[in-house]
């Protein structure tokens, strides 16, 4: 593998563009982040700059401007935003949202961070169009229009144009002629990174809230009254999270009954792999997390209700929690599931109640830590950890 110095002297003395940008998106910044030190970044992010390589020049700005001083350079805008008739945006979580809920507050979190710091425009998002709304509660009245799903508005001129990009570029067009839109999105730039199953946790784990946006959120949401005696009843202090995400196909009940009869583009979605499991060392796993974090009281969180299910059986520590067994995935079509006509049966409101309470025992955590069967980790985790304050670790289980 040759060194990022020599791609670099490579393309000043030949001009080869071709391989320098082949290997700079091909890179594996998860692993070797820290080889790429401030001169070679901010030579990187000249030459992309000036050639006009975007995606590339966006996401490496993004993943060092922690790490060294970057403040003269500036996010590049793809696809640009006109607001000049725009006055509010209402971001809507419907029963037509292809997502959960970290996928609509990544999407809240996106026109937020790029609508709020430049503009007078008002930001709100409103759960009272799904059925969670009932427990997950804000401080917007109901949308009154029908609100536009990006992603069906996206995919139905996008031809062969890139997903994610095209996207993008429909949010910005939609937004540039809209005065009050009230629209369903879960787009956020972490959808366009340069081979996202590799980069998206490295990008991730190097990403922040403003403290305007996470000011604005924790003011917004709350939970209902039965929210939060159930969390109040649980009594349990000083708690850190940790968190197994195992895949749709253990926390949507009957896909797996339905699968082979769906077509094959979904049977091959890597969303609804069938994975093996061995709860057994999920289990050793949090009593090796208990005992190396120090923390008083653990309280286990899966999408898996069979995982929880089990640790409850075998667990014989008083430090470790299973709070309920009740969880569901919010989406009634999960994904590209929202193309045919599956519908998610799990969705009732006793399981609504309690995935609402998990959120709750999120953003109240002292620490959270989340294992996936997913590259991306889980954004329901990440999310809420982001938005409520609470250190975060994203993890996916070695393959």
């Amino acid at each position: 593998m040759r060194e990022p110095t020599d791609i670099l002297n490579n393309f000043v003395n030949t001009g080869d563009l071709v391989s320098f940008a082949e290997y700079f998106l091909q890179y594996d910044y998860c692993k070797d982040k820290s080889q790429l030190d401030e001169w070679l970044v901010k030579s990187i992010l000249v030459i992309t700059q000036r050639h006009h390589m975007d995606i590339l020049y966006n996401f490496i700005l993004q993943l060092y401007r922690n790490d060294y001083d970057l403040s003269h350079f500036e996010l590049s805008s793809i696809y640009p935003v006109n607001v000049s008739n725009l006055k509010s945006v209402t971001n809507c979580y419907t029963k037509r949202f292809s997502g959960g809920i970290g996928d609509f507050l990544r999407g809240s979190v996106h026109l937020f961070e790029n609508l709020c710091h430049h503009t007078q425009a008002s930001v709100n998002l409103d759960f009272k169009q799904h059925p969670i709304g009932k427990f997950i509660l804000t401080t917007a009245p109901k949308t009154q229009s029908e609100p536009i799903d990006l992603e069906v508005e996206a995919e139905s001129n996008r031809g062969s144009q890139n997903w994610s990009m095209h996207m993008k570029k429909t949010l910005n067009k939609t937004i540039s002629s809209s005065k009050d839109l009230a629209i369903s999105s879960f787009y956020h730039d972490i959808l366009i990174v340069p081979y996202y199953d590799r980069n998206a946790r490295c990008f991730l784990q190097n990403y922040n809230l403003t403290d305007k946006c996470k000011r604005y959120f924790k003011f917004h949401i709350y939970f209902h009254k039965d929210v939060e005696n159930l969390y109040q009843a649980l009594n349990i202090k000083d708690y850190h999270v940790l968190h197994f995400r195992l895949g749709d196909r253990k926390s949507v009940s009957n896909l797996d009954e339905q699968i082979a009869d769906l077509p094959d583009y979904i049977k091959e979605n890597p969303n609804y792999k069938s994975f093996d499991h061995d709860y057994s060392e999920y289990y050793k796993m949090a009593k090796k997390y208990l005992k190396d974090s120090k923390c008083k009281n653990l309280i286990i969180m899966s999408d898996c209700n069979d995982l929880k299910a089990y640790i409850k059986k075998v667990n014989k520590s008083k430090k470790i929690h299973i709070i309920h067994e009740k969880s569901t995935h919010t989406s009634y079509a999960p994904s590209t599931l929202t193309l045919t006509d599956f519908q998610n049966q799990d969705i009732e409101d006793e399981k609504l109640l309690h995935t609402a309470l998990d959120v709750k025992i999120l953003s109240e955590s002292k620490n959270n830590v989340s294992y996936s069967v997913y590259d991306w980790g889980s954004g329901f985790v990440y999310w809420i950890s982001k938005i409520f304050d609470v250190p975060c670790e994203i993890n996916t289980f070695s393959k």
